[in-house]
Formats: structure tokens, C-alpha cells, sequence
């Protein structure tokens, strides 16, 4: 959609691009941050992430991944310290 409205390039269009642009960055960053507090809190019950979410979708009825979103717990959990400025 972004560069749909930079392709139209008028002040009217390029301005809701940007926005677009921050909001998309926002929740990327957003969805990865929580993707390792989930992943924290698996590991520290002894929770096998891919598992639970499975487990907790069914229970809830919420929507499966998709394929490609199924790399969820496949890195360390010291990446987490790096998003929120925890200490080891």
C-alpha cells in the first residue's frame, strides 16, 4: 500500500505513506518483542513454545500459524535482554 501511495506521489498521498511506513515498523517491533516474552516464559516453565501455542490456540480458538511463522522459539532467549534492557 506504501508504495502504492508514493507511486501517486502527491502531498496528499506521500504523507499517509509515511505514517504507514512508522505504523508497519511499530509492529514488527511490537510482535517481536512479544514473540520473546512468550518464548522467555516457555523456556522458563520447561514449555515447548510451538507446542503450547498450539495448545493455547485450541483451547481458545484462536487462529493456527502459518508455516512461516512457526521459527517461533528457535532463537536464544538472551535476544530478549536486548529489547527491553534486561540484565543477564
Amino acid at each position: 500500500m506504501q508504495v502504492e501511495l508514493r507511486r501517486v506521489g502527491t502531498p496528499a498521498t506521500v504523507g499517509p505513506g509515511v505514517i504507514l511506513d512508522i505504523i508497519l515498523r511499530d509492529e514488527i517491533n511490537h510482535a517481536s518483542i512479544g514473540k520473546l516474552w512468550y518464548r522467555h516464559l516457555c523456556f522458563q516453565r520447561g514449555l515447548d513454545p510451538i507446542a503450547t501455542y498450539a495448545e493455547l490456540a485450541r483451547r481458545h480458538d484462536a487462529p493456527l500459524l502459518f508455516p512461516c511463522q512457526q521459527h517461533v522459539g528457535k532463537r536464544p532467549v538472551r535476544d530478549l535482554r536486548r529489547h527491553t534492557g534486561a540484565r543477564a
